[in-house]
């Protein structure tokens, strides 16, 4: 008992708690970090107007992405970043705090964007579901709004001219926004298209595909002809 005692008051049981601001901050060190690192990647890109940057999950692409488009919007080019998932999207929102001005540069995912150029969503919806129940029954209609009939009213809103075009385009989860019907919007939201304009697709072919399984890593037979 007494040499218990003894180890006690010379090495007592201790705990350092880490707040999570703490926790916060040193992400924050982290990402500052890494950017610092990929500077050297991000100064190539910068020399050619259209790239696909493959990289594996944690190589950054998500930063370099987002210091790109910091880049592009001090120029300031109008600048459109877009990305798959809401929550990356209210994310780089954070991060582009500050150099996302009115008309000059937005931060979305892809579907919330094409929402936000439409009339009527929910109208669109019902449509949608009209058109799934003909062709396929049943009520799993979100496919066929997003995939379709989403996509289709967006490009025609472009093409009426109501909405105005970007002069760079710069893709995040690339590998789960590659699909015909999105790049068919990207290249009408994109001044001089897909084929003589400023875009950059952030990707991971490998380990991030998680809504297009098809895309391997040598053949990707699914990309347009913009890609070639």
């Amino acid at each position: 008992m007494d040499i218990q005692n003894l180890l006690n008051f010379l090495r007592p049981d201790f705990e350092f708690l880490i707040s999570i601001p703490m926790r916060l901050d040193e992400s924050e060190e982290k990402i500052s970090s890494f950017t610092e690192e990929q500077y050297s990647i991000l100064d190539g890109v910068g020399l050619n107007e259209r790239v696909v940057f493959h990289g594996a999950a944690g190589t950054g692409k998500t930063v370099l992405a987002i210091e790109s488009a910091k880049r592009s919007l001090c120029k300031p080019q109008r600048t459109l970043v877009l990305c798959f998932n809401k929550l990356l999207a209210s994310w780089i929102n954070h991060y582009l705090e500050g150099f996302l001005y009115e008309d000059i540069g937005r931060a979305d995912a892809i579907c919330d964007f094409m929402e936000s150029v439409i009339d009527d969503p929910e109208k669109l919806k019902e449509k949608a579901r009209a058109i799934h129940q003909d062709e396929a029954g049943g009520d799993n209609y979100l496919e066929t709004y997003y995939s379709k009939v989403l996509p289709e009213a967006a490009l025609e809103k472009i093409r009426q001219g109501y909405v105005q075009k970007y002069d760079k385009i710069i893709i995040d989860e690339g590998q789960d926004i590659i699909r015909g019907e999105y790049l068919d919007v990207i290249d009408a939201f994109l001044e001089g298209g897909m084929t003589k304009g400023k875009w950059e697709f952030y990707c991971d072919f490998e380990k991030q595909n998680i809504f297009l399984e098809d895309i391997s890593n040598t053949k990707m037979e699914i990309i347009p002809k913009w890609f070639i």
